[in-house]
C-alpha cells in the first residue's frame, strides 16, 4: 500500500509539473486580417500574407482588417523586429542602399531594423483599436504614420517577432509576409 501510494504522490507532481508550464501562459486570442492601400492579402496570421507586388516605387500603406483580441491587448506601442537569415538581410540592405536621396542617418536606420536591431512596425493598441505604425518614420521624425511598403519590395519571405500584453500576461506573435 505504501508503494501505491508513493507512486501516486509521484505522478501528482508529475502532473503538475507538466500542467504548470500550460497554467502560466495567458489565455487569448489576436486575429487579423492584413490589407495593402485596401487590398485585403491572402492568408492569415496563423499561416501568414502573400504580396504581389506592383513594381512601382509607390509607397503603399499596409493596414490591419478586423482585429480583434480576446480579452483586448494593454494600452500600448508594441514592437516588432524583423527576423531573417544572412542572405535577406544582404539583400534588403542593397535595396535600400540603392535609393536616390536617403541620408546616412536613413541608412542607419535601416541597417538597424534589418539587423533586427530596432523595430521594424509597432502594432498600436489604444482602447481595443489596433493599427501598424511604421517604424522607420517613427524612428526618425517621432510621428506614428501609418505602416508602408514600396511597391517594388524585393521579393523575400519576410517573418517579424513581437510580444503582446494583456490583462492575462505576455504572449509572442510572429508575422510572416512572403512578397512577390
Amino acid at each position: 500500500m505504501k508503494k501505491i501510494l508513493t507512486m501516486l504522490a509521484l505522478v501528482l507532481v508529475l502532473v503538475a509539473l507538466m500542467a504548470a508550464p500550460a497554467m502560466a501562459k495567458p489565455n487569448v486570442a489576436f486575429n487579423t486580417g492584413l490589407a495593402i492601400d485596401g487590398n485585403e492579402l491572402k492568408g492569415s496570421l496563423d499561416a501568414g500574407y502573400k504580396f504581389v507586388t506592383g513594381g512601382t516605387d509607390d509607397l503603399l500603406d499596409a493596414t490591419l482588417v478586423n482585429p480583434t483580441a480576446t480579452p483586448a491587448l494593454t494600452d500600448d506601442m508594441y514592437p516588432f523586429y524583423l527576423n531573417t537569415n544572412p542572405a535577406e538581410k544582404a539583400k534588403l540592405m542593397a535595396y535600400f542602399a540603392a535609393k536616390e536621396g536617403w541620408t546616412q542617418d536613413m541608412l542607419d536606420q535601416i541597417e538597424a531594423e534589418i539587423d533586427g536591431d530596432e523595430p521594424f512596425f509597432y502594432l498600436e493598441a489604444a482602447s481595443g483599436t489596433y493599427t501598424l505604425v511604421d517604424g522607420f518614420v517613427y524612428a526618425l521624425m517621432g510621428t506614428k504614420p501609418t505602416l508602408r511598403i514600396n511597391d517594388n519590395y524585393p521579393a523575400g519571405l519576410y517573418t517579424y517577432r513581437g510580444t503582446l500584453t494583456n490583462g492575462n500576461g505576455d504572449f509572442d506573435v510572429q508575422v510572416k509576409l512572403k512578397v512577390y
